[in-house]
């Protein structure tokens, strides 16, 4: 997906991943942000995963 997106103009891409505890959503995670940062130069890739945060829904 990332390859075709330098021939394309610039969009927003949302992407969610989601299922119950202990699935592996965190290690999915964080395996794909390491697999494509050579994608992300200035490092600006930004994953707010909200496991916990009083006071508001994860």
């Amino acid at each position: 997906m990332l390859a075709s997106a330098a021939d394309q103009p610039p969009a927003v891409v949302i992407s969610a991943v989601s299922g119950t505890a202990g699935v592996g959503k965190t290690a999915l995670a964080v395996h794909w942000a390491r697999t494509a940062q050579e994608a992300f130069p200035d490092g600006q890739l930004y994953v707010n995963l909200r496991g916990f945060a009083p006071g508001a829904r994860p």
